[in-house]
């Protein structure tokens, strides 16, 4: 069984919630055009220039920067001369000093645009503020001004952010006795931008690697073909919604994420980022070969008030720190409503911990 990466998830939609993520957004700033020169100053020294159209469906971004890195009795001093360009089609990173690139469709990238498509933008407010805040983050609205623009400022485990609409502008990040500044010095908005600006130079020797990414080659496609084939379940969304508010403030849950994406219900809630409950919930015609799917050793089968379950331990992975953390999962076939649940709680909890959690809900 594919161990489990709920940290990975929540660090996932925090970017995307805040509307800062890498690929595929559809829209990354809230001005049309624009062109920004940075400072870079800290560890890491240089400068960095940014440029983009039509709200940051096309953007270039080239880096001059060099860092000096101590090992023992050695010094090496690293330069980078990159370039990054999107087109509207393809990711393109050249290596200015070489002239020798990549480029990657668009098609091969994740969009974690389709994950949050059962939420409108309220709802993706209130979960990047949520997050942030269980997180130990926090953001004033128009609290400080940078180059004459009144920025947000957030700040998250030991980074300070200054973003003007979708534009960030001045950031700094302190971690034990790294720190790392980018100030913006030039910054120029709604301005015309040349077309040839999202391309990539003509004598650098580009590779095409979309094919090579593995899991994630028409990524896009495969989900929303996957999602269109599942079956909603017998239970609405609205009472599954309402259940899991309900227990969320019973159990002093802060803060709650709902999703209902392609006939998929879930439910994440947290307190801390060590202690998080998800749940979710499709049709049990999805899973009428459940306990063949989820066979392996060490999970127990059993019946529970007439409802067949199963009880198994997996783990949490958190890919930043490389430590796992043990979970126990909960499976419930609720065969008269035709729904099919997953509970997962870290920290881990015994089964019968898990069963009360379970007896909460009234479906």
């Amino acid at each position: 069984m594919k161990k489990l990466s709920l940290l990975t998830v929540l660090f996932g939609w925090i970017a995307f919630a805040s509307a800062q993520p890498t690929y595929n957004y559809q829209k990354r700033f809230q001005v049309k055009s624009g062109h920004v020169e940075y400072i870079l100053s800290g560890m890491v020294t240089g400068t960095k220039s940014l440029w983009w159209d039509d709200f940051g469906k096309k953007y270039r971004e080239e880096t001059n920067s060099s860092e000096t890195v101590k090992t023992g009795k050695h010094t090496e001093t690293i330069k980078n001369n990159s370039l990054s360009i999107f087109d509207g089609e393809y990711y393109y990173n050249v290596n200015m000093a070489t002239l020798q690139g990549t480029k990657l469709h668009k098609n091969a990238v994740p969009n974690f645009a389709l994950l949050g498509s059962g939420l409108n933008d309220n709802e993706m407010e209130q979960l990047g503020n949520g997050l942030l805040k269980s997180f130990g983050g926090k953001v004033e609205k128009k609290s400080e001004s940078v180059l004459g623009r009144t920025c947000d400022v957030t700040q998250l485990m030991g980074a300070t952010v200054h973003v003007y609409k979708g534009v960030t502008l001045r950031s700094y990040i302190k971690i034990k006795s790294r720190e790392n500044r980018e100030e913006a010095v030039h910054f120029e908005e709604n301005i015309k931008i040349p077309a040839s600006t999202f391309t990539p130079p003509g004598n650098a020797v580009i590779e095409d690697v979309s094919a090579d990414v593995s899991g994630n080659e028409n990524f896009n496609e495969e989900l929303e073909e996957e999602q269109g084939l599942l079956f909603p379940s017998g239970i609405s969304f609205e009472k599954f919604k309402n259940e899991s508010e309900r227990i969320r403030r019973t159990l002093s849950y802060t803060f709650a994420l709902h999703d209902a994406s392609g006939g998929e219900y879930s439910a994440m809630w947290t307190k801390d980022k060590k202690n998080i409950a998800w749940i979710s919930m499709k049709s049990l015609q999805n899973h009428a070969n459940w306990r063949e799917d989820f066979a392996d050793d060490g999970i127990e089968y059993f019946t529970h008030n007439g409802n067949r379950m199963a009880f198994r331990s997996d783990s949490l992975y958190d890919e930043e720190t490389g430590i796992s953390t043990p979970v126990n999962m909960l499976l419930v076939e609720l065969k008269a409503k035709d729904a099919f649940i997953h509970i997962t709680v870290s920290p881990k909890k015994t089964k019968q911990e898990l069963i009360d959690f379970f007896n909460l809900f009234k479906f």
